[in-house]
């Protein structure tokens, strides 16, 4: 996956097991996960640092440092650069 660091600061088990997830990701240019997608969870994306390209159908949706998205069917294509993320994941 090439993360350099991925911290989950809230856990599925801290939820009474109902999914919620949020995560803290630093990835490195070329980082980050295979092209997949979500079919029953939304996922929301807040870009701390750097620029991060989403696919929604067959559009590449980019957002920049302090732009928030939440997406349906979404999937994160590799980084060019250092990005910084904080995600949640919910059903």
């Amino acid at each position: 996956m090439g993360f350099s660091s991925l911290a989950f600061k809230v856990l599925t088990a801290d939820t009474s097991d109902n999914l919620f997830i949020i995560g803290h990701h630093n990835l490195t240019p070329g980082a980050g996960p295979a092209l997949h997608l979500h079919y029953v969870q939304e996922e929301w994306f807040y870009v701390m640092k750097g620029e991060v390209v989403l696919l929604v159908g067959e559009q590449r949706l980019h957002h920049r440092t302090g732009e928030s998205v939440l997406e349906r069917a979404a999937s994160r294509t590799p980084s060019l650069q250092l990005v910084r993320l904080l995600t949640c994941s919910l059903p």
